[in-house]
């Protein structure tokens, strides 16, 4: 299975590079062409981004086998051998996947989710009896979970190939709809890249600087506090499932007002559901560490409240700053991670030989901060959202209040107990919970939309589990 763990990883690094953002470009221009009903706008921008990634596809998969005739190279997530068939077939199966993906990204993007959960069924029910035709009846191992993928992947994209036939069109290759896709989501692409990038020279720069104990440090800050730090994922997702696309809606239909609506209340009850979310994964971080990964990373502890706070810093920067992306200035967004890089960076090379871990983390933090507090003015100037100062402030003294009140138990009332941090930040939590109500922080009407967004994604991550346990069933099989 190690084997088909690397295929699949290798499917999805190349679909990523071969992209080149089309499926962020096609979730804006899909309701700016619905809503102003230019429906052959759509078909040609459908048809030009696909021979676009197609293009590129052929051009990564080109290279790479230049590069193993001529030196041999065979890069590192695709070691399966026959390499130059695996190759093969790893590129199919992306150029099958964009079409399922296109099928997908319209349906979130006009709000409509019958295609996505027909496209999950049919590709548990099709691999499951691909799988046990070709690994165990024809008995051809990993490559035959490979064939079964390959022809269950075609199968969905003939599927969903008819949908787009049917619901959309085929349309012709437009230049000027390739320049508008291009424009609008290769700043973005490069923006992802160098983040990437940066995060893995980042490593090596700590692996560098401590020769002796740099992995520890990689590790405290990778397998201990990541491993916590990433549960607030879920919380942030909440508020992820079709917001951007309502606001793309809204835009185009000239609600300003709702659009000015939505987004404070998304924000607060995003702020607020979040913050809460942090302090109470905090009080629980060393029974979550030795849970999650290994009692040994339980000093990663220190750099878990930097890496929240960077966390949700990220978070804020793709629900409040669209402004941009709203009248298709996404150049900014490579403008506020080259920028964020560099800074932080510069940032890194002073502080990381002194703090350590503590350095690494403030050093993402500063990253998530530029390009946010960058993103935000650009944003504010394209469309201004007035957002309610009193708000503000009620939130951020509430957050030091409860904050402060577990910080000073910790070091005092709780110190002389093992369990210090989860008393003192369990009665932070509950404070900050009390104090939403006399602060007024959430009413009526926000405790209903609440409740519609987690209902919204608790069906989404239902139909989610329910495809990974099967896929896992049919796994376990093989």
């Amino acid at each position: 299975m190690g084997r088909y763990a690397i295929f699949i990883s290798a499917i999805t690094t190349i679909f990523t590079y071969s992209t080149l953002g089309f499926p962020a470009a096609l979730n804006r221009f899909t309701v700016t062409y619905k809503e102003r009903k230019q429906l052959e706008n759509l078909k040609n921008f459908l048809t030009t981004g696909f021979i676009i990634f197609l293009a590129a596809e052929l051009t990564i998969t080109s290279i790479l086998i230049i590069l193993y005739y001529t030196t041999g190279f065979t890069p590192k997530f695709l070691n399966i051998e026959p390499y130059i068939i695996t190759l093969i077939i790893v590129s199919l199966v992306a150029i099958t996947q964009i079409f399922s993906t296109m099928c997908y990204v319209i349906a979130s993007a006009l709000q409509n989710s019958r295609y996505y959960a027909i496209i999950m069924i049919m590709r548990v029910f099709l691999q499951i009896p691909f799988g046990f035709l070709f690994v165990v009846f024809l008995n051809l191992g990993v490559f035959g979970l490979i064939l079964g993928l390959l022809l269950s992947e075609f199968i969905v994209a003939l599927y969903s190939f008819y949908y787009l036939v049917k619901d959309v069109g085929i349309g012709k290759f437009s230049w000027e709809e390739g320049k508008a896709m291009l424009s609008f989501s290769v700043p973005g692409y490069i923006a992802a890249i160098f983040i990437s990038s940066f995060d893995l020279g980042l490593k090596v720069f700590v692996d560098y600087v401590f020769p002796a104990e740099g992995k520890e440090i990689i590790a405290l800050y990778q397998y201990g506090a990541l491993a916590v730090v990433n549960i607030l994922l879920v919380a942030g997702n909440l508020f992820r499932v079709v917001y951007r696309p309502i606001i793309f809606k809204y835009f185009e239909q000239k609600k300003y007002r709702e659009i000015q609506t939505l987004t404070i209340t998304i924000s607060k009850l995003f702020t607020i559901t979040i913050v809460f979310s942090a302090i109470f994964l905090f009080a629980f971080s060393p029974l979550l560490i030795p849970f999650l990964t290994k009692s040994s990373y339980l000093s990663s502890i220190s750099v878990i409240p930097i890496l929240m706070l960077s966390t949700i810093i990220g978070y804020l920067r793709t629900l409040i700053t669209y402004g941009h992306t709203l009248y298709y200035k996404n150049y900014w967004n490579a403008i506020a991670a080259i920028t964020a890089i560099i800074i932080s960076a510069i940032i890194g090379y002073f502080i990381i030989p002194t703090l350590g871990l503590i350095g690494l983390g403030l050093v993402y933090l500063s990253l998530t901060s530029i390009q946010f507090f960058i993103l935000f003015f650009v944003s504010q100037h394209y469309f201004k959202v007035k957002f309610e100062i009193k708000l503000i402030i009620k939130i951020l003294v509430l957050c030091g209040v409860s904050m402060g009140t577990g910080i000073i138990f910790n070091v005092t009332i709780f110190s002389f107990s093992e369990h210090s941090l989860i008393y003192s930040f369990l009665l932070s939590s509950f404070i900050y919970i009390i104090g939403i109500f006399p602060l007024r922080l959430i009413g009526k009407k926000d405790i209903e939309f609440l409740k519609s967004v987690i209902k919204t994604y608790i069906n989404i991550i239902k139909s989610k589990n329910s495809l990974e346990k099967k896929n896992s069933k049919k796994k376990n099989r093989h």
